[in-house]
């Protein structure tokens, strides 16, 4: 038997990737980069993990409500294309990050 797509489901997808993309285009217009160094988040360059992908990936978590370090690792690895650790995020927590955030967010 052959399955097909619910077109809901895919009409929601759809609105997902062109809403991140959206996202996207505006982190990249933020010069996260400086507010990153300024707050000391940021220490050298380059990065594994871009700061515009560190923050896209903390956004699409906002709105859970359950956390983990292996999760926020999960979806910082997704947003960023590569691997990362719950070890490396939890040796990033700290003033630093929170005062970046805190930037970004105002």
């Amino acid at each position: 038997m052959m399955s097909t797509a619910n077109p809901s489901a895919s009409s929601l997808q759809s609105s997902l990737r062109a809403n991140l993309q959206l996202l996207r285009e505006h982190l990249l217009q933020l010069d996260l980069v400086a507010a990153a160094r300024q707050t000391g988040f940021l220490r050298r360059l380059p990065r594994k993990i871009p700061v515009p992908s560190f923050v896209l990936a903390l956004v699409a978590l906002a709105a859970e409500t359950v956390l983990s370090l292996e999760r926020i690792a999960a979806v910082i690895s997704l947003a960023a294309h590569t691997s990362y650790s719950k070890q490396a995020f939890h040796e990033r927590l700290g003033p630093a990050l929170q005062h970046f955030l805190a930037q970004v967010a105002t």
